[in-house]
Parts: C-alpha cells; structure tokens; sequence
C-alpha cells in the first residue's frame, strides 16, 4: 500500500511511467535468465562436482563431514572414542 502511494506520487509524467516499466521488464528478465541457466546448467554442474569430490564441495561452506551428517548417529552408532567421532 506504501509503495503504492509512493509509485503515485514519483510517476507523474510519461516518460517516467516509461522508465519505471522498462525497469521492471529489465529486473524480471534477468530473473528469468537466471532462472533458467540455473534450471539447465548450473544445478547440473554442481551436482556433479559434488559427486566427483563431496568433501572439497562442503568444504567451501565451511561444513566438515562428521557423524552428523555421514548418518553415523541416525543409525544410532555411538563413537568409542573422540576419534572416532570425526
């Protein structure tokens, strides 16, 4: 509702009306670009790499592999030792 009176109140001439559409179409096309580079190639790519090299993959997060999320403690296996637990 804001935005609104605040559109009303900017957009007051043509060619500003203009300006702010082709804004709008610019922004929502390059989403959609996006959208679908990321649907037909980039998703794909990673997914890959995550298959040839799991760990460097979580790694650039900053996520190491532990018994928490190899599924050591969702099958109820307890570490003997603090070694074991990494």
């Amino acid at each position: 509702m804001l935005s609104a009176i605040f559109l009303i109140q900017l957009l007051t001439s043509r060619q500003k009306i203009r300006f702010a559409l082709l804004l709008i179409l610019g922004v929502g096309t390059a989403a959609a670009v996006q959208c679908i580079d990321q649907k037909t190639a980039t998703n794909e790519t990673i997914i890959q790499a995550y298959e040839h090299n799991p760990a460097d993959q979580l790694g650039m997060f900053g996520i190491e592999r532990t018994a928490w999320n190899t599924g050591c403690m969702s099958t109820g296996c307890i570490p003997k030792t603090s070694a074991d637990f990494c």
